[in-house]
């Protein structure tokens, strides 16, 4: 897979809510796989649409690190629905599709996965959500 091109899309939310086994990330990453992850989010398998829950399912399950976790969840997960030169990372000239967490540290995101901790969210530039609004 790794040679192929192809990025690996995990749904470890459907995993975890369906009782199954979770995918082999660690032995993907180690094979030099690009992986991403998704919610799944859909109320027959996966009723999560909290990417910070399936980060941390990833690090303490699938044993991702926390910065494989993020990189899966932010860039290679455009890469994978074929958005990588314009989304999921900061760059000028990248859509500003962000979300603004409460956080002492980047690691946070994956380590406080059920608080509400996301101040505001922003699309293509714009902030269109804020706590409390």
């Amino acid at each position: 897979m790794a040679a192929s091109g192809a990025v690996a899309c995990l749904v470890p939310g459907s995993n975890y809510f369906l009782g199954k086994s979770y995918p082999p990330a660690r032995r993907l990453l180690d094979a030099g796989a690009v992986v991403a992850l998704a919610t799944d989010f859909n109320p027959g398998t996966c009723p999560c649409w909290d990417m910070r829950a399936i980060m941390s399912i990833a690090c303490t399950q699938m044993k991702m690190t926390p910065a494989e976790a993020l990189v899966a969840a932010t860039v290679n997960g455009a890469h994978a629905v074929g958005l990588g030169r314009t989304h999921g990372t900061l760059e000028p000239g990248k859509v500003a599709d962000l979300v603004c967490h409460d956080a002492e540290d980047w690691r946070e995101l994956a380590y406080y996965f059920s608080a509400p901790r996301t101040r505001w969210t922003m699309k293509k530039g714009e902030v269109v959500s804020r706590r409390g609004t």
